[in-house]
């Protein structure tokens, strides 16, 4: 936590007063395109940050309002958040549909948002115009949400890592996850509704995070 507020959040605070210093330097002249651009990059990058950390706290503290759901619905709530950041990136997301609602008993505000940083992270960590592959399937006694993406995968040791708050994949792994509060955030909603979260990957193979969820108890029980 301390390596994340000293670095994470003030390195780019730290980078827009530098701008702002050499700009002072030369008051005749107007602020230059590329600067503005570096500035709203780094104060973004910290708004994100927070945003992240406030999400977590609010994940562990909070009282779930649970409501019954059909999860794919929140799937596809969560597609559309995401759909501009993978338009950036030409990425396609593949959603399986099902013919029957898969209903269960959730915090719409907090289990859309983490299925959002599930299809985020695939988006992102995928590679530019890949596939991103989503599916909600039925389980013995409840529902299975799963994305898959094409990035590079991850060993063993790297998924061992990947819900810790505040740890860094070492930077020269290209599956690394941010600073690890958005995975920390979703594992935390999903164990607070009742579920568990997992993740297959392998090198060279993409990875599949999927999580399982009761069934409503208002649908009937499991199916083939």
């Amino acid at each position: 936590a301390l390596r994340f507020i000293s670095h994470d959040m003030r390195s780019p605070q730290s980078s827009i007063l530098a701008l702002l210093a050499l700009q002072r330097l030369r008051p005749e002249q107007p602020m230059a395109p590329d600067t503005l651009g570096r500035i709203e990059r780094h104060a973004r990058r910290t708004l994100d940050l927070a945003e992240e950390f406030v999400q977590l706290a609010k994940a562990e503290s909070s009282a779930y309002r649970l409501q019954t759901l059909d999860l794919i619905d929140l799937l596809d709530e969560a597609v559309d958040e995401i759909w501009p950041q993978a338009q950036a990136r030409r990425v396609h997301i593949d959603v399986q549909r099902r013919g029957e609602p898969a209903l269960c008993e959730a915090d719409r505000s907090l289990l859309t948002p983490a299925i959002a940083t599930l299809l985020g992270n695939a988006v992102k960590y995928g590679g530019e115009q890949t596939r991103v592959h989503a599916a909600v399937q039925r389980v013995p006694g409840g529902w299975r949400l799963s994305v898959t993406d094409e990035g590079p995968g991850m060993t063993p040791e790297q998924q061992s890592a990947l819900f810790q708050p505040f740890v860094r994949l070492a930077p020269d792994q290209g599956a690394a996850r941010g600073v690890g509060l958005g995975l920390a955030f979703v594992r935390t909603v999903v164990e607070r509704h009742g579920g568990r979260i997992e993740v297959d990957s392998q090198p060279g193979q993409g990875t599949t995070f999927h999580f399982t969820l009761a069934a409503s108890p208002l649908q009937a029980g499991p199916r083939a």
